[in-house]
């Protein structure tokens, strides 16, 4: 009990200087201004963001001809009162709904906003029962947990765009940044969480001066599943075309792999997916059991549509990359990458979080006469056991909650 006592106390702790020493270096947004308008609706605060982005490269104050222009992409979305009331002094919370909106393979793990250095106590045996005879003293359980840290890495967008470009198309070019910046930061958050790893050299660069990924990449801010499931207990496709019987026995392989995080009590709970590439996807779907499904009615001369292999949900993504048959991608040697991986996971032990809110902001330079957008937001993401306090970098082999295969032929 004394144990548990000092998690709890390590995690209420206000001081975590000590922690977050190894943490990415961040700084904090900026808090954004409050919005005049209330109880808009998603689309309406879309354009009142694009409001706000006129605005400020008006200098604070738009002309007639903005006004107008706003007043009826309002209109249209709904808004019947004063528009000038409702345009904001600071961006929405569209812009965050906006960027999660775009998010698919990440949307699938639990989410919270945390602080950086936060911790959580993750028990990783839980209470037993014991056999107790009458009036006998029961049989303490001994539970243990570990504690886990949050941290997170700033993800941000910039682009610049010249005065004459503005003053032809300003309120087109504004939506059309802000829809960029927006995309941009989620598909860098995307490709992180499927890609990402923070050691020196990336495990997709052949050594520390390896290009595959940029030294600027995103993929650098923290572990992620390909990373964190070939450290654990990846399952070998041999390297060899397959027929349906392979496949079906490779995906058991990958569940027997991952023990009580991927057995079929986890997938029950709706809590195991399957993430495959493009070229996987499409074999699967030409497999005999998808292509004609007669009894069921569905008898089809195209692949039917993967939804679940083994009560399992199957989820496509374009963000594994072509690897090397050890999984991952070969800088010394690129006619190495000819094969696929796929990602089995059980998604209630990641944790996906984010500090602070999403900040865009323009500036100008008179020198060079551009207009400056950018947008960043902070984002951290890990397996419950693999970012411990005590050594944020190190993957825990004996806890399979993700498995990779590898060597998949294309």
């Amino acid at each position: 009990m004394g144990k548990l006592q000092d998690l709890i106390q390590k995690s209420l702790k206000a001081d975590v200087t000590a922690v977050v020493a190894n943490a990415p270096v961040t700084v904090a947004p900026k808090s954004n201004v409050a919005f005049k308008g209330a109880g808009l609706t998603a689309e309406q605060d879309r354009v009142a963001e694009v409001a706000f982005i006129t605005k400020t490269l008006r200098k604070g104050a738009m002309t007639a001809a903005d006004m107008a222009a706003f007043d009826v992409k309002l209109k249209a979305v709904g808004v019947t009162g004063d528009i000038a009331e409702l345009l904001p002094t600071g961006f929405t919370g569209a812009l965050w709904h906006d960027i999660q909106e775009r998010l698919v393979v990440t949307s699938l793990f639990p989410y919270k906003e945390t602080t950086p250095g936060q911790y959580d106590s993750i028990a990783v045996h839980g209470i037993q029962g014991y056999l107790t005879g009458e009036n006998v003293t029961a049989t303490e359980s001994s539970e243990d947990y570990i504690t886990m840290i949050y941290l997170v890495a700033k993800c941000m967008a910039a682009v610049k765009k010249s005065y004459e470009v503005l003053d032809d198309s300003l309120i087109d070019l504004a939506t059309e940044v802000r829809n960029g910046i927006v995309d941009a930061l989620a598909r860098s958050i995307e490709d992180a969480i499927i890609n990402g790893d923070n050691s020196t050299p990336h495990f997709d660069d052949a050594a520390v001066s390896g290009t595959f990924v940029g030294v600027k990449s995103y993929k650098r801010a923290f572990k992620g599943l390909r990373k964190i499931g070939l450290g654990k207990n990846p399952v070998d496709f041999g390297g060899a075309a397959m027929v349906e019987a392979d496949w079906l026995t490779k995906i058991t392989e990958m569940q027997e792999a991952g023990g009580v995080y991927l057995d079929d009590q986890e997938s029950a709970r709706g809590n195991t997916i399957l993430l495959v590439d493009q070229n996987a996807y499409n074999k699967l779907r030409m497999l005999p059991s998808f292509l004609t499904k007669d009894k069921a009615g569905l008898g089809t001369l195209f692949g039917m549509p993967v939804s679940s292999v083994f009560d399992m949900p199957v989820l496509m993504t374009p963000y594994l990359p072509i690897v090397d048959a050890n999984g991952v991608f070969d800088d010394t040697t690129p006619a190495n990458n000819v094969t696929g991986t796929c990602v089995m996971v059980n998604k209630s032990t990641m944790k996906y979080y984010t500090t602070g809110s999403p900040l865009m902001e323009t500036d100008k330079d008179i020198y060079t006469q551009f207009i400056g957008f950018t947008g960043s937001v902070r984002t951290g993401f890990n397996s419950i056991f693999d970012r411990l306090d005590t050594d944020p970098n190190a993957i825990d082999a004996t806890r399979n909650n993700i498995v990779v295969g590898i060597n998949i032929a294309r």
